[in-house]
């Protein structure tokens, strides 16, 4: 009898769960958050949200019906349920938190996936997404579409994006306002972004992976009403920062007062090959000819020279030995140049000095400092009448450089040394760069690491034998993630902890910075790591790379910055760059790769003005209209952490990089009130300063006001989006017309490509660019 009623029971249960996979369409999970209403489809998560009595599609449904064999409340708990599908079980929680519907989902099974939420495509007219700075893409825009699903989909979100939510502006149907949606994700590891059309409207979606290291954390998810503005997102995503404890710029000067140098500082990275520039050797024709007398000489420092030089050196110097002959003798810009870059190259191998504080890789940042002593006076004993003061020497990072910079007015600058042996080797131009109140920094990085005998390596990747072999990370299959250019590897930062920190430690107090830049870190490109005894989470690579950032920070005292500025990043560094602009060139080979093209973005050559970076060049159509058009740009970022980073463009992607873009690109650095990025070494200083100089008279007194004030709104205000407007809490405001026509806003006229300010007392400032810039 007992074991008939065990069997019905069982019947009657599964009849039941049965039941309610087959009508849960029927009866919807309803949960009401101010005055909307979402539906939920508890067996599919297909959701529906209810505003102003206008119900549609917020997200297409996570599983297929017929895929669900039962749901089950739990505990009769109505916003508690599991989902049974043929092979697994999803945990599902609903809950109202701060005017937003939030869902926490949890697997059974590691490994995983749910492509949810994605959006009701046929709904949407506009989306705000954060890639970089801000976009705004209209849904049935086919350029868009094109080229968010070729080069775009299934990226890794936290590296796409710079904060995780993306917004849509929805009409409210027939007679009703429109209002917009932001989806956000509150731990957006693991999880892919995928970009696909459903008909011609573009659909947004993601793909959520249930990592095996990351078991006990839920997928958590919030939808959320707003305005319809695509800016609603990134001020709703602010309210979120600042309740998880967003440290603003206020909070970073008070830990270190030297972040407030960064108020109105462009930010100028300086390029050099070496000891010296070619202007530090004055009297040219002695120099070649004594280098010519004395080359063969046993002792003499032109010999040790000599002997280092490969062929392509000694043919040059003798060439420039033939043209320095007679009375009519002369050196030509081109030999005074590869002459320069030989010697320097020589100098470091010829002239040596004593180990100090040697660490792996190869470096001994204390020892170089007396090789750079060592290197000028080895230069002012064999040369020195023919050359200036030793003091002045150097490339881009030298006096010389320091002293045009605030002759030009330049009253505050970051200035960034692509190489920090040029900090080490110039310790006058750190001091007096530091005098003139400019934050003082190098480029390092432990993203990539390389084996000491590989030969494409450079500075930064030489780390030793033995965190080469143990920091790499490595897939299940036990493989290595390759490095940057798939040379070598990325290192996981908490098997190098220790090493970079003492490295960090032996760069900028050897050479006495109050700045570091490190690449990488706040990128968002993070790695799961399965190397046993270390096995490394998304979470936990994120922890260990805010740790990193926050060392040099907390530890050395020194303003930090980072590359991208990931929100995930924002509390451990002060400025970023690669947030403006972010990198382009991998998408179109004419760009990146054809150095036959006309749009080629330039190489690495010469050592001491890559071309990547100094060379002005043409920009593609399509690559300027997505990536440039102000039409399509959005201040997202800014919106929601203007006041906490000082973000600015890729060094890639400097503000005169393109002709085309220049004026462009300055509007859009006084609207947004973030810094313009340079480049700048000797040889450049005539062309390039002028402008750099007219542009600080204009930006720097504004960014000084505005740099600490929070950004609260941004609207267009054209139909062809060429006219905006930013709004700060001070209550200045600042309008941009990016049009060739003047424009009106209320009874005020703003010429073309001019910025307006209006201060909080009323005052009107017009700032044109269009004769400065083009």
């Amino acid at each position: 009898m007992m074991k008939r009623i065990s069997v019905l029971a069982a019947l009657l249960s599964m009849a039941l769960q049965q039941t309610w996979a087959a009508s849960v369409s029927a009866q919807p999970v309803q949960v009401t958050v101010g005055d909307d209403l979402y539906l939920i489809d508890p067996a599919t998560l297909a959701v529906r949200v209810q505003v102003k009595q206008a119900q549609s599609p917020a997200s297409a449904a996570a599983f297929a019906a017929e895929d669900v064999k039962s749901v089950v409340f739990v505990e009769g708990d109505p916003r508690h349920w599991r989902i049974a599908l043929e092979d697994n079980a999803f945990d599902v929680k609903v809950a109202v938190d701060h005017g937003a519907l939030t869902f926490a989902i949890s697997a059974d099974k590691p490994k995983t996936h749910i492509n949810w939420p994605v959006s009701a495509a046929r709904e949407v007219s506009a989306y705000g997404l954060p890639l970089g700075e801000g976009f705004y893409i209209p849904a049935d825009d086919a350029a868009w579409a094109d080229w968010l699903q070729e080069k775009y989909d299934e990226s890794a979100l936290t590296e796409l994006l710079s904060m995780p939510f993306w917004t849509e502006v929805r009409s409210g149907g027939e007679g009703k306002a429109g209002y917009s949606l932001t989806w956000t994700l509150e731990n957006p590891f693991n999880t892919a972004m995928t970009f696909d059309r459903d008909e011609a409207a573009l659909r947004l979606g993601v793909s959520h992976e249930f990592s095996p290291l990351m078991q006990d954390r839920p997928y958590l998810v919030r939808v959320q009403t707003g305005a319809a503005t695509p800016v609603a997102g990134a001020l709703t995503y602010r309210e979120l920062l600042e309740r998880q404890g967003l440290l603003t710029l206020d909070d970073k000067i008070a830990h270190n007062p030297n972040v407030a140098k960064l108020a109105g500082a462009p930010h100028i990275y300086l390029w050099s090959s070496g000891l010296i520039k070619p202007e530090d050797i004055k009297s040219w024709r002695p120099f070649v000819r004594e280098f010519a007398a004395k080359y063969q000489t046993s002792g003499h420092l032109a010999q040790k020279l000599w002997a280092l030089f490969d062929k392509e050196a000694r043919k040059m110097f003798t060439q420039a030995f033939k043209e320095a002959q007679g009375d009519a003798g002369f050196v030509s810009n081109y030999s005074r140049d590869a002459i320069v870059r030989a010697v320097n190259d020589a100098l470091i191998k010829a002239i040596d000095a004593p180990a100090q504080h040697p660490l792996p890789g190869g470096h001994d940042p204390a020892m170089e400092v007396l090789r750079g002593d060592a290197m000028r006076t080895a230069m002012q004993q064999a040369f020195g009448a023919m050359m200036t003061q030793p003091e002045s020497w150097g490339g881009g990072f030298s006096t010389d450089t320091i002293a045009a910079l605030r002759k030009a007015g330049l009253t505050s600058a970051w200035l960034g040394a692509n190489d920090w042996l040029d900090a080490l080797w110039h310790p006058q131009s750190v001091k007096e760069a530091k005098a003139a109140g400019y934050l003082v920094g190098v480029y390092d990085s432990y993203g990539s690491i390389h084996a000491p005998d590989e030969p494409r390596t450079w500075l930064t990747a030489q780390v030793g034998r033995e965190n080469w072999e143990k920091a790499p990370y490595r897939r299940e299959d036990g493989s290595i993630v390759s490095g940057f250019s798939s040379v070598g590897a990325y290192a996981n930062p908490l098997a190098i902890k220790e090493y970079a920190e003492q490295r960090m430690t032996a760069v900028t107090r050897e050479a006495r910075l109050n700045s570091l830049f490190l690449d990488v870190d706040a990128t968002g490109m993070i790695y799961e790591d399965y190397t046993e005894g270390r096995k490394t989470s998304d979470a936990q690579d994120v922890a260990a790379r805010t740790q990193r950032l926050n060392f040099p920070r907390e530890e050395l005292a020194l303003v930090t910055g980072s590359e991208g500025g990931s929100a995930l990043f924002a509390n451990a560094i002060e400025f970023a760059h690669g947030m403006t602009i972010t990198p382009f060139s991998w998408t179109d080979p004419d760009t990146g790769k054809n150095r036959q093209s006309t749009y080629y973005r330039g190489n690495y050559w010469p050592p001491e003005a890559p071309s990547l970076f100094f060379a002005t060049k043409p920009i593609k159509p399509a690559l300027r209209n997505i990536y440039y058009n102000p039409a399509y740009r959005l201040p997202l970022y800014q919106l929601a952490l203007h006041e906490s980073v000082v973000a600015t463009l890729h060094w890639e992607y400097p503000s005169l990089k393109f002709k085309e873009t220049r004026v462009d690109v300055g509007l859009l650095q006084l609207l947004y009130m973030i810094p313009p990025m340079y480049h700048l070494n000797a040889a450049n200083l005539k062309r390039d300063l002028p402008v750099i100089a007219a542009y600080d008279k204009v930006f720097r007194p504004w960014h000084e006001k505005l740099y600490r004030t929070r950004m609260t709104g941004f609207e267009f205000l054209s139909l062809d989006r060429l006219l905006q407007s930013t709004r700060f809490a001070d209550g200045t405001t600042i309008t941009a017309n990016f049009s060739s026509q003047e424009r009106k806003t209320g009874q005020s006229a703003i010429p073309a490509q001019t910025v307006a300010i209006v201060s909080p007392d009323g005052a009107r400032s017009l700032i044109p660019l269009r004769e400065m810039l083009q």
